[in-house]
């Protein structure tokens, strides 16, 4: 009779490896690479890296060398599990925070695989430890590194699902119309392995208290999870592969048939909007609300902003309240009131938004303009 090796639980395993490392490649080989993608890819291979040493320590037909199984394996398996947090972070902060590099300021993201690594090094951690074996001397040590390589994963992708929340409401307010694929390629990604982690957490913290039969099916169900949407992922990268790309305005062009001068009704309309109604004191106005206040389609206003102005929705708005900002700093009945008051009647609802444009139109800070205008007054 013949004895199999693998058995099918594994065959998947194999199979969630090979994707990894393909969709890794994949990265690497485009041709517009970057860090972005490098990340992606680093973050793929931890994905292979994990199964890889899964497959080593849960399979007992299979018995690699005392160095690996009970040296090196333990610690390529934590450090394999610790790392996809942080590199999925990493990734998801390199498309919607460029201005913010990769840097040795980062490094602090490795301090929970010390923490791990530090007594596993001390009391000496194997592999049967790691499989949760009852007669391992370090048994307590093993389910205390479970939890919290379990625990860590979910917090990363929370923190990565916040930050791409935060970006689609940065583009909401700078962009009237602007391509989403990126943004549900970065929804699906965050939102897929955090519920991923989350229900790999859930089976962790059941199994500890079930039967060691039902903590192997539910390990297996837990892998086949992981394995669904890791080929998800693979489908859609490869149908979306052009479109994962650095997010921009959609472009407002037109076919030439179409591109007819703009009415100008509706340019003396977004005009009075601005200048009578000043419509830009509202904090939270955005180019929806304000062409229903106007009476003009939305596409329509976004036109005649874009081409007649030469500006988007966001940076004309905001320029009209920098030079609200400015007349009131300027304005010595306005001596009582702070910048914090100032920022808020000018429509600004942020004040990081209102030092940064501020900054960029008039050339210096706010307390250096209204000291400036004091001296010249």
């Amino acid at each position: 009779m013949k004895e199999h090796l693998f058995n099918l639980h594994d065959v998947f395993l194999f199979i969630s490896m090979a994707v990894c490392l393909l969709l890794s490649l994949f990265q690497w080989l485009l041709i517009e690479n970057g860090r972005e993608r490098s990340l992606l890819a680093a973050f793929l291979l931890s994905l292979a890296l994990s199964s890889f040493s899964v497959l080593l320590l849960w399979n007992t037909e299979i018995h690699p060398p005392a160095w690996l199984a009970d040296g090196l394996l333990p610690y390529l398996l934590t450090l394999s599990l610790l790392a996809h947090g942080p590199l999925l972070y990493l990734y998801i902060r390199s498309l919607t925070q460029k201005t913010v590099p990769v840097s040795l300021r980062d490094a602090w993201h490795l301090l929970p695989l010390l923490l791990v690594w530090i007594p596993m090094l001390a009391y000496g951690v194997d592999a049967s430890a790691m499989r949760l074996e009852a007669e391992s001397d370090t048994f307590w040590l093993g389910t205390l590194l479970w939890d919290f390589v379990k625990i860590q994963p979910v917090f990363y992708a929370g923190w990565c699902l916040w930050r791409v929340m935060r970006y689609q409401r940065a583009l909401q307010q700078e962009y009237s119309h602007y391509s989403r694929r990126e943004l549900v390629w970065l929804f699906l990604l965050a939102g897929g392995f955090m519920a991923n982690w989350v229900w790999t957490l859930v089976v962790h913290w059941i199994a500890k208290y079930a039967s060691i039969a039902l903590a192997d099916q539910l390990g297996i169900v837990d892998n086949y999870v992981t394995f669904i949407l890791l080929n998800a992922l693979f489908i859609y990268s490869l149908v979306y592969a052009q479109s994962m790309l650095v997010t921009q305005p959609e472009s407002t062009n037109k076919a030439p048939a179409e591109d007819e001068d703009l009415d100008e009704q509706a340019v003396q309309k977004v005009r009075q909007a601005m200048e009578q109604d000043q419509l830009y004191l509202e904090q939270n106005v955005n180019i929806e609300g304000f062409a229903s206040r106007i009476n003009l389609p939305v596409r329509t206003v976004s036109n005649v902003i874009n081409k007649h102005f030469n500006s988007n929705f966001f940076e004309f708005i905001n320029g009209y309240r920098v030079e609200a900002a400015k007349q009131m700093l300027a304005d010595p009945a306005c001596d009582n009131q702070t910048i914090l008051d100032i920022l808020l009647a000018a429509g600004f609802n942020s004040k990081s938004a209102f030092h940064r444009f501020f900054s960029r139109l008039v050339g210096m800070s706010p307390s250096e303009f209204r000291k400036q205008s004091r001296q010249q007054a």
